[in-house]
């Protein structure tokens, strides 16, 4: 198996080297600390998809985690299998000033795109003093309660990219309308992004 995977993302991307996997067993919560077969670490879209399709193939569990900091649990394996962790795919895509929005990757750190988007004069509503190491998305994905307390702020995932449990891809908000992707209005009434809010990892990554 290991084998296989490395074939996906190369031999330098997956580990199971003892040390690696007892830091993804724990987090900053009190969950009990589970141990994972081996780490992933993925740095495309295409390859998460054939990682999924791979574990499909041999039922082994995959377990998402985009973040260093966690205080929920939600990263640490139940069954072991496969750690899919999406640090490497940390890019931010697009910046968009005129509609004040921004395209990233599930390992994009606070850091990183508070300080590009500091360079257009935006931010990000974010929450209270987030940490600097820790996913954007992962905080939108736990719905992270934000600073501004305004209804109309707490919408901040408008339409996201995913790739479901059997390695097929999913499409929320305006990329799932022809001649809609980028359109800004739209994004906010289209909510199927909301489904997986909440669930990261039990319903795709």
């Amino acid at each position: 198996m290991k084998q296989e995977l490395a074939s996906v993302v190369g031999p330098d991307s997956i580990s199971d080297d003892p040390e690696v996997l007892q830091r993804y067993s724990r987090d900053s919560s009190f969950v009990q600390p589970r141990m994972p077969d081996c780490v992933v670490y993925p740095g495309s879209t295409e390859e998460v998809q054939s990682v999924i399709k791979l574990a499909n193939k041999h039922s082994i569990p995959v377990t998402p985690r985009s973040s260093v900091v966690s205080c929920y649990g939600a990263g640490i394996p139940s069954q072991g299998g496969i750690v899919l962790d999406l640090s490497r795919m940390n890019r931010i895509l697009e910046i968009d000033p005129r509609d004040r929005k921004v395209r990233v990757e599930p390992g994009a750190t606070w850091a990183q795109v508070q300080a590009e988007l500091g360079k257009h004069g935006m931010m990000v509503c974010s929450p209270l003093l987030p940490h600097r190491a820790k996913s954007v998305l992962t905080s939108a994905m736990e719905r992270e309660p934000i600073l501004n307390c305004k209804t109309e702020y707490n919408e901040t995932l408008l339409t996201a990219e995913l790739v479901l449990g059997n390695g097929d891809m999913y499409w929320t908000g305006t990329a799932i309308a022809k001649g809609m992707v980028g359109r800004s209005n739209p994004e906010a009434f289209i909510l199927g992004t909301r489904l997986f809010l909440g669930g990261q990892g039990t319903l795709g990554s």
